[in-house]
């Protein structure tokens, strides 16, 4: 190809400022020194060498432009006639040059340029250009201020964030309208953009689709794809900011490019597709990327494989020795086995070449018996694994010896998934397909040496007596060949070891239902269930995706009750097939009853009931033992030391069955010390308990395992009691093993309300006692009621008194966060007499302050401020600091709601003081907003909006929702009074979207009444009138004497139409 020659110095510089280049970056892009550019450009090289200014003529390109020097032959179709001729190749084909794109395009697959309708602009400072670029890193995703800050001011140590404003506008001025976007996410900022906008989603999109379609048997289109992504390339990502070069984004993107020329590079190589020029196409990505990193072997092995297919044998040669020399002295070794292999393949061609053409001139060739193929038909239904399908692909790199193990547990799909794997491999294996089941769950699995005769019986070799020769002849037969072989069904690594080949071309799959984690130099891939979309696509598949179609509920719980195992989708998938008659709501009522649900997952010789046998029957006693046990357990997953009570075994003897158990995958591991049976599973467990464990002895396993986990609920009330040093570390500590455990509490609560295993009553109550607690913490005050009136039955049916009292409590307080005073007063009265019946000066302090904001609440000030002051001051002869600072909290609110907003503020700070001392969230979060609300009313919006913003910010931290909610509202209406009604808005919006997604309705009546004193503060009278209806019906059905405030605010609104305010 002839280079233009630039007319230097002037043509040389007038180009790269033409591209936005800087010296530095067309350096970097033409593999230069600055200093030779520099030199170029001033004139000071009369004569420059060629191979120089075709690199500069390749480097000054105009941007998305292939580089001269590394054209690609064209791509023609093999087959004769004219329609097997390639169309020339056009615009449509290459892709549209960004050179005559309208908008602005980000390149960073390369130096950093800025293309705004076809013409490149500067971006500015390299600070500048350093934030856009490492913005462009994360494509819609939010950055961290901070670690922008780090990442454009890495020699600052602590850079103050106003560093960012003012690039950050000149950024937004410079990406224009209708193109990316720079946008503000909390503490971060975000560049929105799609392919359109910058070449690297552009790259990614096209590498899935070359992928995609190489796989669908569609090469040419592959092809294409694959030189969109090479013309996108320009060089090492961001090149002319070395500042980023560290950014783990940055080496991230250089290892995306580098595995797509990998695979394109063995797409061409393995390909059996009748395609003139085919290997070519991945010369020029390898070549670069041998220039980029040239101790690369992965890259350099494909790179001499392709040169020799291209017919450049003796460039390939060469490119090997060369990299040989440069890996000896910069990194003191030899080729690895990819490298050598390759090398070691281009004699033995050229050795193989020359004795066929000596040895059979003129003669006729004898018979060459085909390559096996003993893949079992693939799976036309075959449905979802996109994920693991990939991953075992990814893994199966003939040159790398891959060893990958499939497991998961009976019914997941394993083996479906190997053979659909080891089609879509067979081109990188021309030497054949293997295939072999070892009965691994069966009573009496292959022997090894059975399993060597069929396989050397395959590859037409003579069988040797014993395990060991007959083992090593496999590996020498298989020692040059490339050859899947799919081992389906191990036990374990005995059975599996001596069937491995030694050589570096072939693959070997295995399936199994247990992990095999000590088979050495093993991938695994974990199988989980289906997801429940995949699940339904898969019943459609084979019943009739119209049919399924139709019943998209039904179709989805019977998805629900299949568990996401393939096998029991495709028995419901069959059945349904089988009998046209049935509607698929039919089957899916069938399956919702649990006891029947596996007799009815059974069709011909398929049963997910026998699958799991096989599993079963593969424990020992104390294994199988164990497996029905937590096959009792009701809640999600259960935690060690649960299982151990379960089972009545010390810690080690317990963690020892549950891990054998999750070898087997009848059991799997949640978290460190966690596990879960999928529901199936379950109901299997579940029968056989029932048909062998006599009824006393899982009667008793669930009494055990109640009894351990009420005694750690009991902990939660000494630690928010502070009644004993033995609880937890604090507060926080107790509410997130609560947390943590909600799902097993709730599931414990009713076993014990609906079964007859004779369970302490006092146990029982201790658990839903400590989920009231979280949910009061939580502010989900319909499941504290529920949870808190369960608690009270349980206590009252054992007679505690102490439970009683502090159930009764828990009980009025729920009715009161919920506004129902009428309720709540009667119930905390009857509280207080109990706690002050059996002396518990505690929980009497605590129902006083109760009974106080009962009295707030209906407007009775002065007999509130009785309760407040009478709590207060027997928190303080017993030297309770949470009550105490419970009482300031609650006199502070009164004295403002009174007016007295001096008193109410210093009262708040004190009651603050506390809270922080004690380290209670909740407190500190309320305290701390309604004195936001104090410093408002005394007109200091500055401290208000401090008050607000620092809770709002650490309740999203604890995750808070209904008190995150409430502060967003106070900081509303804050910046409405300090006249910036735009952030109002946002705040409040906000504040309603959380607030009606957790179902607050007193708490989404005050945003709706801050909403309406926005509209009507921004000329909105009519929004104002129907945000204070809403708010008005809400509290008018919560009983609420604030409905009375909003009727006001209505009447007045609608003076002239006094009855639209009720209407």
């Amino acid at each position: 190809m002839v280079v233009e020659k630039f007319r230097l110095p002037e043509g040389l510089r007038e180009a790269r400022r033409r591209l936005g280049l800087t010296q530095d970056a067309l350096a970097a892009r033409a593999g230069l020194s600055v200093r030779a550019v520099r030199d170029l450009e001033r004139g000071r090289v009369p004569n420059p060498r060629p191979a120089t200014l075709r690199r500069l003529a390749a480097a000054l390109q105009p941007p998305d432009v292939e580089p001269l020097a590394a054209d690609p032959p064209p791509v023609e179709p093999l087959a004769a006639g004219p329609s097997a001729a390639a169309p020339a190749a056009g615009p449509e084909a290459l892709g549209r040059s960004r050179s005559d794109r309208v908008g602005t395009w980000l390149q960073v697959l390369g130096p950093l340029l800025v293309i705004r309708d076809g013409e490149p602009v500067p971006v500015g400072s390299a600070r500048r250009a350093s934030l856009l670029a490492l913005l462009a890193l994360y494509p819609n995703t939010p950055v961290a201020v901070s670690d922008l800050l780090q990442g454009v001011w890495p020699d600052l140590e602590s850079p103050p964030p106003e560093l960012l404003h003012t690039h950050v506008s000149r950024i937004r001025r410079l990406l224009g309208a209708g193109g990316p976007r720079l946008e503000r996410v909390g503490g971060a900022y975000r560049l929105v953009v799609d392919e359109t906008h910058v070449d690297l989603l552009a790259f990614r999109t096209a590498a899935r689709e070359a992928d995609a379609a190489w796989a669908d048997g569609r090469p040419t289109a592959a092809l294409e794809s694959w030189a969109r992504c090479w013309r996108l390339w320009r060089g090492a990502p961001l090149a002319d900011l070395p500042a980023l070069a560290g950014q783990p984004a940055a080496a991230a993107i250089q290892r995306e490019i580098t595995a797509a020329a990998i695979r394109h590079a063995d797409a061409a190589l393995t390909s059996t597709v009748p395609v003139r020029g085919i290997a070519e196409t991945a010369l020029t990505p390898l070549t670069r990327l041998a220039t980029l990193d040239p101790l690369d072997e992965a890259v350099a092995a494909r790179l001499i494989r392709v040169l020799a297919a291209v017919g450049r044998r003796a460039h390939a040669l060469d490119t090997y020795h060369r990299i040989r020399q440069a890996l000896a002295d910069d990194l003191a070794v030899r080729p690895g086995r990819q490298l050598q292999a390759a090398y070691t393949d281009i004699l033995r061609a050229d050795d193989d070449a020359g004795r066929a053409g000596d040895s059979w001139a003129g003669a006729e060739r004898p018979y060459r018996w085909p390559a096996p193929a003993q893949l079992p038909a693939d799976i036309p239904d075959f449905t979802g694994r996109d994920t693991a399908l990939a991953e075992v692909r990814r893994l199966c790199d003939p040159g790398a010896a891959p060893l990958v193990v499939i497991s998961g547990a009976g019914g997941t799909g394993k083996t479906t998934l190997a053979v659909r794997a080891g089609h879509l491999l067979r081109e990188r294996f021309p030497d054949g397909q293997l295939c072999v089941d070892l009965r691994g769950a069966a009573p009496v699995p292959a022997a090894p040496v059975d399993v060597l005769r069929l396989l050397l019986t395959a590859l037409r070799v003579a069988v040797p007596d014993g395990l060991e020769p007959a083992a090593a002849l496999l590996r020498s037969v298989l020692a040059d060949r490339r050859v899947l072989l799919v081992l389906d069904d191990a036990r374990d690594v005995a059975q599996v070891r001596p069937l491995l080949p030694g050589g570096s071309g072939c693959a070997v799959l295995i399936t199994s239902r247990r992990q095999l984690a000590d088979l050495p130099g093993a991938r695994h891939v974990a199988l989980p269930p289906m997801s429940l979309d995949e699940s339904v696509e898969l019943l459609g598949r084979i019943a009739g995706a119209t049919r399924v179609g139709a019943e998209a509920d039904a179709a989805r719980r019977i998805a629900t009750a299949c568990d996401g195992f393939p096998l029991a989708t495709r028995i419901a998938g069959a059945r349904l097939a089988a009998r046209r008659h049935w509607t698929v709501d039919h089957l899916a009522t069938r399956l919702s009853e649990a006891r029947q649900r596996l007799s009815e997952l059974a069709v011909g010789d398929l049963a997910v009931s026998a699958s799991f046998r096989l599993s079963y029957d593969g424990l020992t006693p104390p294994q199988a033992r164990a497996f029905r046990l937590l096959g009792l357990w009701p809640g999600a997953d259960i935690p060690e030391p649960t299982a151990a009570a379960l089972l009545d075994l010390p810690h080690t003897g317990a963690e020892e069955l549950l891990e054998h158990l999750v070898d087997v995958h009848l059991l799997a591991s949640t978290a460190i010390g966690r596990y879960r049976m999928h529901d199936l599973v379950r109901a299997y467990a579940n029968d056989l308990a029932s048909a062998v464990d006599p009824p006393s002895a899982r009667a008793a396993a669930l009494r055990r395992a109640v009894t351990h986990t009420a005694g750690i609920a009991r902990l939660t009330r000494y630690t928010l009691l502070r009644e004993t040093e033995d609880a937890f570390p604090d507060r926080a500590a107790a509410m997130a093993w609560v947390g943590t455990e909600y799902t097993n509490l709730t599931a414990l609560t009713q076993l014990c309300r609906d079964s007859d295993l004779d369970i302490d009553t006092s146990a029982a109550a201790h658990l839903a006692l400590a989920l009231s607690y979280y949910d009061k913490d939580c502010s989900d005050h319909l499941a504290g009621e529920r949870h808190s009136r369960e608690a009270l039955r349980f206590a009252e049916a054992g007679d505690d008194p102490w439970l009683i009292a502090h159930s009764r409590n828990q009980v009025g307080g729920s009715l009161l966060m919920q506004f129902r005073t009428v309720e709540a007063e009667p119930v905390l009265e009857r509280a207080l007499t109990e706690f002050r019946s059996i002396g518990d000066r505690q929980g009497e302090t605590t129902a006083i302050d109760n009974l106080g904001l009962v009295h707030l609440q209906a407007r009775r000030w002065d007999a509130a401020g009785d309760h407040f002051a009478q709590a207060l001051r027997l928190a303080e002869e017993a030297d309770d600091q949470e009550n105490q600072a419970l009482a300031r909290l609650n006199l502070g609110v009164l004295t403002g709601m009174r007016g007295h907003y001096r008193c109410s503020r210093e009262l708040l700070t004190d009651a603050l003081s506390m809270a922080r001392r004690i380290e209670h969230p909740s407190l500190t979060n309320r305290t701390q907003i309604n004195l936001g609300c104090a410093w408002r009313e005394l007109g200091d919006f500055d401290q208000a909006r401090a008050c607000f913003t620092e809770a709002a910010d650490r309740i999203r931290r604890e995750g808070g929702r209904t008190e995150l909610g409430w502060a967003l509202c106070e900081l509303a209406t804050t910046h409405r009074l300090a006249g910036d009604h735009e952030q109002a808005a946002r705040d409040c919006r906000q504040a309603l979207r959380i607030l009606r997604q957790i179902r607050a309705p007193y708490e989404e009546s005050v945003a709706l009444i801050e909403l309406g004193h926005l509209a009507t503060a921004t000329g909105h009278p009519t929004q104002a009138t129907e945000h204070w209806r809403a708010a008005h019906h809400i509290l008018t059905e919560l009983g609420s004497p604030e409905a009375d405030d909003v009727h006001t605010l209505l009447t007045a609104a609608h003076h002239d139409e006094p009855d639209e305010a009720t209407r």
